[in-house]
C-alpha cells in the first residue's frame, strides 16, 4: 500500500510537471501570438491614419486653393479701380510734368 502511495505520488509529479512544461509552452505561445496581433493592429492604425492625414491635407489645399483664387480675384478688381481712379488723374499729371519741364 506504501508502495502504490508512493507510484501514485511519483505519478502525480510527473503529471504535474508536464502539465506545469505544457503551460510554460501555451504561454509563450499566447506570447507571440499577443505580439504579432499588437504589430497588425499598430500598423493597421498607423495606415487609417497615413490615409486620414492624406485626406485631410487634399482637403485642406483644395480650401486653400479657393481662398487663393477668391484672393487673386479681389486683388484684381482692386487694381481695376485703382487704375480706373487714377486715369482721370494721368493727363493732369502729365501735364503737369510737361509744364514743369518747359518752364511753365
Amino acid at each position: 500500500m506504501v508502495v502504490d502511495s508512493l507510484k501514485a505520488i511519483k505519478n502525480a509529479e510527473k503529471e504535474a510537471k508536464l502539465k506545469i512544461e505544457e503551460a510554460k509552452v501555451k504561454s509563450a505561445d499566447l506570447i507571440e501570438s499577443a505580439k504579432r496581433e499588437v504589430k497588425e493592429r499598430m500598423k493597421k492604425a498607423e495606415s487609417a491614419a497615413l490615409s486620414s492625414v492624406k485626406e485631410l491635407s487634399k482637403s485642406y489645399e483644395k480650401d486653400a486653393k479657393a481662398e487663393a483664387s477668391r484672393i487673386i480675384a479681389s486683388a484684381k478688381k482692386d487694381v481695376e479701380k485703382l487704375k480706373n481712379s487714377a486715369m482721370p488723374n494721368l493727363d493732369k499729371a502729365i501735364n503737369l510734368v510737361v509744364a514743369k519741364i518747359l518752364g511753365e
